[in-house]
């Protein structure tokens, strides 16, 4: 099912919508498999930090290269993930 994130960012959204919607991550971390001297996974994890009235925590969008219908490749976000922090905890 198509859904809609923070700002827009959906299961269609490249690397590109993200950095341009949400701007620069707090982090970054990149992990590379290399099998038999060629590439195999090649995974980009962006981290942001948020903050409202109620909570804080961050969310990670975690970006592959993906196989698109028209045989093209684009590095698009497959996983996102988020953290609200427990005061005390």
């Amino acid at each position: 099912p198509e859904m809609v994130y923070f700002n827009g960012i959906t299961n269609d959204s490249t690397l590109d919508d993200v950095l341009t919607k949400l701007g620069a991550p707090s982090k970054i971390t990149y992990y590379v498999t290399i099998y038999n001297g060629k590439t195999t996974i090649s995974i980009i994890q962006m981290r942001y930090n948020f903050r409202d009235e109620n909570n804080t925590g961050y969310v990670y969008f975690t970006v592959d290269r993906m196989n698109l219908a028209d045989g093209t490749q684009a590095n698009m976000v497959h996983d996102i993930g988020y953290a609200i922090d427990i005061p005390g905890k």
